[in-house]
């Protein structure tokens, strides 16, 4: 899997255009869309207009604790032998 960075520019840089830039180089329509969903919520939680230098752990924290719990309840629906939290016994 490729990890593309937020583009750098000089000057400030506020959230929401960083976050168009990056989903702009995404050619995957998917990923592009999971990708779009978690960066929305993290300007909900940190503001579109917020510079990226400003942004904090605890921005990137709320969007992932969101996600995690998400990732979870989809994980057990699609495993129906994972026995709650442990997902990975789909594995097996």
């Amino acid at each position: 899997m490729s990890v593309l960075a937020f583009p750098g520019r000089p000057g400030v840089c506020t959230l929401a255009a960083a976050v168009g830039r990056y989903l702009d180089q995404i050619p995957t329509a998917t990923t592009r869309a999971i990708s779009d969903d978690a960066l929305a919520r993290l300007i909900d939680v940190a503001g579109g207009a917020a510079p990226v230098a400003d942004l904090m752990p605890e921005n990137f924290a709320a969007v992932m604790q969101r996600w995690n719990g998400a990732a979870a309840a989809a994980s057990s629906s699609r495993c129906p032998h994972s026995g709650g939290t442990r997902g990975l016994r789909c594995l097996d």
